[in-house]
């Protein structure tokens, strides 16, 4: 038996090749990285990794991880993470139509960008859920786009019938383009109970 086994080339051969399986292995799992955006079409991304190191990393074009129901303003320069997969996901994402097998691939191959808060975001209330968007505001809508409330720099503007069930108090002048309706009374074809169009005035008749 040998004293010291690191000594016999044989098992220092084992060792070496266990140790270079082992970082092979790491390797292809991937890590989480930080990283930047570049550009972003509104479903991919091209991404910056952001790490100071001899390795010259490339930009990569992963998808941005976000809900079906919701469009992200994902702007150049936005912080997030990116997200090593165990496999392809190309058919999820309408960009494959065939189910990947569950062998690993490289480990730059199947990555995505998940955005996250920055201390430099502008600040707001904590108890407060904040919605804001970029310069083009923020925008909710049906699936099909023809109803919605549009939030705008200095503006709202809502296309779709609005329902109000509770008072409403307006501080501000109200400038009315189409019909309004009164009681069921079409505001300006209603008269006056005592037949004046102008003062006195009573109550509203049809």
């Amino acid at each position: 038996m040998y004293e010291n086994p690191l000594k016999a080339p044989l098992f220092k051969s084992l060792i070496d090749i266990s140790q270079n399986t082992v970082n092979s292995d790491n390797d292809l799992q991937g890590k989480i990285w930080p990283a930047t955006i570049e550009t972003y079409d509104g479903f991919m991304a091209i991404v910056n990794i952001e790490i100071s190191s001899v390795n010259n990393y490339p930009q990569i074009e992963v998808p941005v991880l976000r809900s079906e129901y919701i469009r992200l303003p994902i702007q150049k320069g936005c912080r997030g993470f990116l997200i090593p997969l165990a496999v392809n996901i190309d058919h999820i994402i309408g960009m494959g139509l065939t189910a990947p097998t569950d062998t690993a691939g490289f480990n730059l191959g199947n990555m995505a960008f998940l955005p996250i808060a920055s201390q430099l975001d502008p600040k707001t209330d904590k108890d407060i859920l904040v919605i804001y968007g970029e310069d083009q505001g923020v925008k909710i809508q049906s699936k099909d786009g023809k109803t919605f409330v549009y939030i705008k720099k200095n503006s709202i503007e809502i296309d779709g019938d609005v329902t109000l069930k509770k008072n409403i108090t307006i501080n501000g002048d109200v400038d009315i383009k189409g019909t309004l309706t009164v009681g069921n009374i079409e505001f300006k074809s209603h008269q006056h109970e005592n037949g004046n169009q102008g003062q006195p005035t009573g109550g509203v008749i049809g």
